[in-house]
């Protein structure tokens, strides 16, 4: 179940997120509604990633730890490619 998780988290972060938020998957990871919501707002490969390793693992360590920090590193890439585009788009060539 995780890896199919992982596997369409990929491609659709926020969807995954709110599906398995109302599945039930992630009760009892966050302990107020604040957390998930801006992750699921400004880094939801990271939320996605940290609700996983402490449902299904034991907390941040071995191969979650890696999958948080490649949630990290794919939310920070999202956010400097769309900025770089946007840059590209103003400035006359």
């Amino acid at each position: 179940m995780p890896l199919l998780i992982i596997i369409f988290g990929l491609f659709a972060p926020r969807v995954v997120l709110v599906l398995a938020w109302c599945g039930g998957i992630f009760n009892g990871v966050w302990s107020t509604l604040l957390w998930p919501l801006l992750g699921l707002i400004f880094l939801p490969y990271a939320t996605l990633a940290y609700g996983l390793a402490y449902r299904y693992g034991s907390g941040l360590q071995g191969f979650w730890l890696a999958l948080f920090i490649l949630g990290i590193a794919l939310d920070l890439g999202a956010i400097g490619g769309s900025a770089r585009r946007r840059r590209r788009r103003a400035l006359p060539d």
